[in-house]
């Protein structure tokens, strides 16, 4: 199994990112995950789930925060909607990082975590089925017709589930955050 834990947007704003994605028929990202922003990759995520004892009370102690999406922008073949960084999305990310301390040797931690972690929603990309061409569309459409300046409360993190590979992540359990 695999894991990751991410912030839900608002429904309305999940649906519109959603019924974005789902335009480019090869687009395979719609099945597999919901629109997110990853706050912890799956590395150091092992099936015997102990570190869920280790993130639990850092997520219920954390107070709630403001994310806000800042417009598209890409990596190497992926599109994306960029996210604001704040202090408090990298240093949520930072604490369940070091809580679970993942094994150093993880090919992911190169890409995704600690000082390389780059909050983010992903729209497409070519490792989930994408064409180079299929992002440059996606990438000037997304401009037009996604929210790219907009702000919403973060009130949990939600902890996802994947049973086997090419099945859809799932929600395991919604943690709620701290309320000053």
């Amino acid at each position: 199994m695999r894991y990751f834990i991410g912030i839900v947007p608002p429904e309305k704003i999940k649906r519109k990112i959603n019924s974005f994605r789902k335009e480019f028929k090869n687009n395979k990202l719609p099945k597999i995950f919901e629109p997110h922003i990853t706050i912890k990759y799956r590395s150091g995520l092992a099936d015997d789930m102990l570190w869920l004892d280790k993130v639990e009370p850092i997520i219920r102690k954390y107070p709630k925060f403001e994310v806000a999406f800042a417009g598209v922008g890409t990596f190497p073949d992926v599109v994306i909607l960029k996210v604001e960084a704040s202090e408090e999305i990298t240093a949520l990310h930072k604490a369940l990082y070091y809580a679970i301390k993942p094994d150093e040797s993880d090919p992911t931690l190169r890409c995704f975590e600690n000082e390389k972690y780059i909050p983010h929603s992903t729209l497409g990309m070519v490792s989930w089925g994408m064409s180079r061409e299929e992002l440059s569309v996606m990438e000037d459409l997304a401009e037009k017709k996604l929210p790219t300046n907009v702000k919403f409360d973060v009130n949990f993190l939600r902890v996802y589930r994947q049973e086997q590979e090419d099945v859809p992540y799932k929600k395991l359990v919604d943690i709620p955050l701290y309320e000053l």
